[in-house]
């Protein structure tokens, strides 16, 4: 018995050896594929007021993009996938190029922001977000949670009045 199979090994071992070793095979290694980045915004309505955003032109102060209303105790979330790692707030509501302005409004009073700058305490300051990572294989996500209250409005313009 221990002859027949140090034969059968010996015919059976070159036949094997000559059908996975073809240097033609279309096996082939490629690089890993790259890293998926997302960037979520989250904005929660913890006021006493429903909350209107609008996108205003900086030249003819007329509505321009989309609004966003978020309902009291409810949150709106923006997810952006086109400019990964780099914090830019509520850039999807902006028309191309858009550089106008931001304008928050409890339906009481309102808060305006320019596009361009970063105003302390503001949805443009990014230390008033709260900021978290989570990483999955290899999808990079980043959460910024924006919270409305009160407060946020106590320095606010009342409606229907210029700065």
């Amino acid at each position: 018995m221990k002859s027949l199979t140090k034969w059968l090994f010996c015919f059976c071992l070159p036949a094997w050896l000559a059908t996975g070793c073809d240097s033609k095979s279309n096996i082939t290694i490629t690089d890993p594929p790259d890293p998926i980045c997302e960037t979520h915004y989250i904005y929660k309505n913890e006021s006493s007021f429903d909350i209107e955003i609008v996108y205003t032109s900086a030249t003819t102060d007329r509505r321009e993009g989309e609004s966003v209303q978020i309902k009291r105790g409810d949150e709106y979330k923006v997810l952006q996938t086109n400019n990964p790692g780099n914090f830019s707030p509520l850039n999807l509501l902006y028309p191309e190029g858009g550089t106008g302005r931001i304008t928050i409004s409890n339906g009481i009073v309102e808060l305006s922001y320019r596009s361009i700058h970063t105003v302390e305490h503001s949805v443009y300051d990014e230390q008033s977000y709260v900021r978290t990572k989570d990483e999955k294989n290899l999808l990079y996500l980043t959460y910024y949670t924006y919270t409305f209250t009160d407060d946020c409005f106590k320095d606010g313009t009342p409606i229907g009045e210029k700065e």
